[in-house]
């Protein structure tokens, strides 16, 4: 095991590597202004200058771009009269990457900036673009080009939250000829995909949640930069927000015992095929239908919600006997027992690391998977990286046995969160002093099965409003996150809401937890030496170059006494009393807790150093 870590300054991710010069020093060097003068003219610099860095400021993925592709595309534009302000959409510089130069900037001009050229031309007496809203087209020729729509005038408000379904575009020269074209979304899509390199390769128009496609990109690399690895979070069991409906044939099962029909097949609607018209087949050929699937859970001919299963098929086999065949969780049931299936996740599964660069996965719901699956997924994927590759899954279940199994069957090709050391921390910090803390480590995959353990204290699930909700209570999270950071567990796992807090709940961080995590990764070491032989008083000791002793009770203040190897009249001090103990001559000393508490003893100089490297 290498929890072993020294307390050396970490180094630069990249040294050696130059930094690239900001855009405003760039413009501003002399050589430069001098261009830039000579092109416009000097009375212009200041305005053209001020109009590229707020462009440059505003996209994080052009501030990646050489300092001279983004000059020679504003100067292209200034030729043209036109402003690079993002806001006004006469042309955009748009991030690509080259193989030689890395990421550089191309003009390209925007529909506005067309229509500014066309105005100025003086030929055109009308010229617009109109996106169409569900509901105001009635009807479009296209061999007359004529089109008729109502527009929602009195409505604007309520016309902008409306979903485009189109887009008109129509020009009259001053010599009368008129012409006019209606696409509707699809196509536009379809042909911006194919035509519009800015649209294929950086989709940055197209945003989610948590940000745009080159956004994503950028925190992977980012973390890279910094040393840090980055888990995928993968989501296998089902599939939802199908593209079309199917008409077939399906049998509706009984929720408490999935594998009991509870009526005769019958002709049903569901939403199964997946055709994904806006990506035109371009990452993948692959089209779902409802033979790709097991199961749903709703009957759109009868608008019902229905647990069912479909013509001649079965729920996986191996999975959680969890209501009989716990296969099934929500929306459009994978069938991990048709090999169409299994090739196409492998092909996701290629092209994701490929176009990622990730460096593990999380596995969601792998107790609804069959066990068989992933032992041959994640050794093709662990072919596609260079470093070992980490993967944990999430088989919730409090029970052991299920744990264990599940490790068997798969062929240990992946860790687990170990959810029965979750709930044992989650019973101790609700039952009080009545809770044997001696015994807190039974039945946990970390004494079953550390190599393939992660343990944990909470996670997004367990917090207050969850399903899952398991909170461990905040007078013990110090504890729960001692018992999992400062002890020889490979893979802990810290909680962002404990370490930084949950706002919408008036949570807070976790005391201490920061320094827990600084100890974890500079001093812990492995020679453990454990003392679990008291009702309400646990402690250990952990040896080695800067040793750490942790001593915590639910109960009434007590102690723990150990000898330290080759520390004599070493001070320590408690980080959570700042009470300090000197050991004798022979590194003997007693560490003593306070009620219902947690301490964690270092030694005195390694605190400060601590303290300086924290900012406390």
């Amino acid at each position: 095991m290498a929890v072993n870590n020294s307390l050396a300054n970490t180094k630069q991710a990249h040294p050696g590597q130059p930094e690239k010069t900001g855009i405003t020093t760039f413009l501003n060097s002399m050589a430069v202004a001098a261009n830039i003068d000579q092109a416009l003219g000097k009375d212009n610099r200041q305005r053209f200058i001020t109009g590229v860095i707020s462009a440059v400021n505003n996209n994080a993925a052009l501030q990646e771009c050489t300092n001279k592709s983004i000059l020679s595309g504003a100067l292209l534009g200034e030729s043209l009269k036109l402003s690079p302000s993002p806001q006004l959409g006469h042309y955009y510089l748009v991030p690509f990457n080259d193989k030689e130069q890395g990421k550089v900037a191309q003009f390209q001009l925007g529909y506005k900036g067309y229509i500014q050229l066309a105005i100025r031309s003086g030929q055109y007496k009308k010229l617009n673009v109109l996106a169409v809203k569900e509901g105001e087209l009635e009807y479009f020729d296209p061999l007359n080009e004529e089109i008729k729509i109502n527009l929602m005038v009195d409505k604007w408000d309520e016309r902008e939250e409306a979903p485009t379904i189109g887009y008109y575009a129509m020009f009259e020269l001053t010599n009368g000829f008129k012409k006019a074209i209606y696409w509707s979304k699809k196509q536009m899509m379809a042909h911006a995909d194919k035509y519009s390199p800015a649209f294929s390769k950086d989709a940055t128009q197209i945003k989610t949640k948590y940000g745009t496609k080159d956004e994503y990109i950028q925190a992977i690399d980012v973390c890279h930069q910094n040393s840090l690895q980055v888990i995928a979070d993968i989501v296998f069991n089902h599939r939802m927000g199908a593209d079309e409906k199917e008409t077939i044939k399906a049998t509706a099962m009984d929720w408490n015992d999935r594998n009991r029909a509870v009526g005769q097949e019958k002709i049903v609607d569901v939403w199964t095929k997946y055709t994904f018209p806006v990506r035109n087949g371009k990452y993948s050929k692959f089209q779902w239908t409802w033979k790709d699937f097991d199961g749903t859970d709703y009957d759109a001919k009868t608008n019902q919600n229905v647990l069912m299963t479909f013509e001649d098929k079965k729920w996986d086999p191996k999975v959680s006997k969890e209501e009989g065949n716990f296969d099934f969780i929500m929306g459009d049931d994978l069938d991990f027992q048709n090999p169409n299936v299994i090739e196409e996740l492998y092909h996701w599964g290629k092209w994701y690391k490929e176009f990622t660069n990730i460096d593990g996965y999380r596995l969601d719901a792998i107790k609804s998977i069959d066990s068989n699956f992933f032992k041959g997924w994640l050794d093709k994927q662990k072919s596609y990286h260079t470093n070992d590759v980490y993967a944990v899954g999430e088989y919730w279940s409090g029970d052991l046995n299920e744990l264990n199994t599940y490790l068997n069957d798969s062929g240990h090709c992946m860790h687990l969160f170990d959810v029965p050391l979750h709930f044992n921390l989650f019973n101790a910090s609700s039952s009080y002093d009545t809770y044997d803390m001696s015994r807190i480590l039974d039945h946990t995959l970390v004494n079953s099965q550390n190599e393939y353990a992660c343990p944990f204290v909470d996670n997004h699930d367990t917090q207050p409003g969850q399903a899952l909700y398991s909170w461990v209570q905040g007078w013990f999270k110090l504890h729960a996150y001692s018992l999992i950071l400062l002890r020889n567990f490979d893979n802990p796992c810290v909680f962002y809401g404990d370490l930084y807090g949950i706002e919408h709940d008036n949570i807070g961080p976790v005391t201490h937890l920061s320094e827990l995590v600084w100890i974890r990764s500079r001093i812990l070491e492995d020679e453990i030496e454990d003392r679990f032989d008291d009702f309400h008083c646990i402690g250990w000791k952990v040896d080695g170059k800067h040793p750490i002793v942790v001593v915590m009770t639910n109960g009434l203040a007590n102690g723990k006494e150990f000898v330290i190897k080759n520390k004599s009249n070493i001070e320590f001090i408690d980080l959570v009393t700042k009470k300090t103990i000197k050991l004798d001559e022979n590194g003997r000393g007693k560490f003593d807790c306070f009620d219902g508490g947690c301490s964690i003893f270092i030694e005195s100089e390694v605190y400060q150093k601590m303290k300086e490297e924290l900012e406390l």
